[in-house]
């Protein structure tokens, strides 16, 4: 079971069930549970004095994985997977190996406002070297999506012939697989897929070389609209990939999509 953004809702099902923002929520699985963010706590690194106000419920039977996570009681009967969290009492000890990066001391605590101890950094990723052998005439194409519109987060892209090399850049919140359909006369130089979530990309040509950054790899460059602020970082990571600048021209994005053409 899939949904987007819900608020005040009961889920019972013995299968899975991935939620992207929930809030005030009971969700009783069978299988796995996957939450990107639960009552939208506040960011990490911001003051946090508030009194605890418990307003979810999420019970896994075989495994829990929650991105950001606020006022809530967890119990999950399988591997867990936290990375943050404010105001939540998980009422079961992690195995060994599990990743739950509030930990103290090695053992996980019931959560209070204020006692939650900064994260350990996760050790530094090997970056890609960036694409130095692109043509010279290669020009950037960005889109951007803030979700996919399709269940199975499919977005197909559709490349024409634009009488250059296009260095392809695709960028989304959430999880999206990128489907790029070129033209037969379309020249795709390279594709750099960016986002939140972690994405993937199929259908580029043979040779033609990909890079892909996600903020759980410590990026935090991706946009899908150019007047927001975020777009400046998405801009840095073109440049260091590419050597060349984002044009503001040359952006386009919608909140939600299942196709559109380039240009």
């Amino acid at each position: 079971m899939e949904l987007s953004h819900v608020e005040n809702l009961a889920v019972v099902t013995t299968g899975n069930v991935d939620i992207a923002h929930a809030h005030s929520v009971l969700v009783v699985a069978g299988g796995t549970v996957t939450i990107s963010h639960l009552n939208n706590p506040v960011g990490e690194g911001e003051e946090h004095d508030s009194v605890p106000k418990i307003d979810s419920l999420v019970m896994a039977g075989k495994g829990l994985d929650i991105a950001f996570c606020g006022g809530a009681v967890v119990l999950s009967g399988g591997p867990q997977e936290i990375s943050w969290a404010f105001d939540s009492v998980f009422l079961r000890q992690p195995a060994e190996g599990q990743r739950c990066r509030f930990l103290k001391d090695g053992k996980l605590q019931p959560v209070q406002a204020g006692t939650i101890p900064p994260p350990e950094p996760d050790p530094p990723k090997p970056k890609e070297p960036p694409l130095t052998d692109l043509p010279k005439d290669a020009v950037v194409i960005a889109r951007g999506v803030y979700e996919p519109k399709r269940p199975d987060k499919i977005v197909t892209v559709k490349v024409a012939d634009v009488g250059h090399p296009i260095i392809l850049v695709l960028s989304a919140y959430e999880k999206v697989e990128w489907v790029v359909e070129p033209d037969s006369k379309a020249r795709l130089a390279a594709v750099v897929v960016t986002g939140y979530e972690k994405g993937s990309v199929k259908g580029v040509p043979t040779g033609v070389p990909t890079r892909t950054s996600f903020y759980g790899a410590g990026d935090e460059s991706y946009a899908y609209s150019y007047e927001r602020s975020d777009c400046g970082e998405l801009d840095a990571l073109v440049q260091a990939t590419t050597g060349r600048p984002l044009d503001p021209k040359a952006f386009w994005g919608e909140y939600s999509l299942s196709e559109f053409t380039v240009p």
